[in-house]
């Protein structure tokens, strides 16, 4: 599989945790420093049970996709000890939920709970418990990982792309990048495989070093 499942825990076991769940679903693990890039070719859901403070919340707005448990808040606490968040998240954060909210947990610093971060679009669902957000992302990641490497690839360009560009600008930019994958041996095998009623196999993409 080409996807990689990013869960945080308490900080003395986030790196512990995610090497496990790496390697349950035989991905190459990246750690806490290196996630939360848009331009990661893996697709990136985060699962998030407890707090998210601070630079926590600057790794989550990268990602592509959100999960909560119910107990789980976010806050944005630079505020809070006299600096002002600087790896992310007011560049981010507004562009996930409305403006004013962004602002209104910028400045204040509170704790944001998980049922209004999923009404207001930070998060796609909360889990009642752990094992249950566990099961449930790892549930999505395997589904996205079943596709071609190099669609995904293009979709979540296309997407990051378009948040900057116009609509024709990001009709033109795919239009270029079909062009080339298209050629690829993705499509083919995707057509083989619905002829034949199977699971396609598709070949694995080779990711830039970190």
């Amino acid at each position: 599989m080409h996807l990689l499942a990013t869960l945080v825990r308490p900080a003395h076991q986030l790196a512990q945790r995610l090497e496990q769940r790496g390697a349950e679903v035989g991905q190459p693990v990246f750690h806490a420093r290196r996630v939360g890039r848009e331009h990661l070719a893996v697709e990136q859901p985060f699962a998030l049970q407890g707090g998210c403070i601070g630079g926590g919340v600057d790794m989550v707005t990268a990602c592509d996709m959100r999960y909560c448990t119910a107990n789980a808040f976010f806050c944005v606490k630079e505020i809070a000890i006299g600096i002002t968040a600087d790896v992310g998240t007011l560049q981010r954060l507004p562009r996930l939920i409305p403006d004013g909210l962004a602002r209104e947990l910028s400045y204040t610093g509170r704790n944001l709970a998980a049922e209004e971060a999923r009404s207001s679009g930070l998060v796609n669902q909360v889990f009642a418990d752990q094992a249950a957000m566990l099961d449930g992302v790892m549930a999505i990641a395997k589904t996205i990982a079943g596709h071609s490497p190099l669609a995904m690839t293009g979709t979540k360009e296309m997407l990051n792309y378009g948040r900057n560009h116009s609509i024709t600008d990001g009709l033109n930019y795919v239009a270029t990048w079909n062009a080339g994958m298209l050629a690829g041996e993705d499509l083919p095998e995707a057509m083989k495989a619905a002829r034949e009623r199977r699971a396609a196999n598709y070949a694995g993409l080779q990711m830039p070093a970190l």
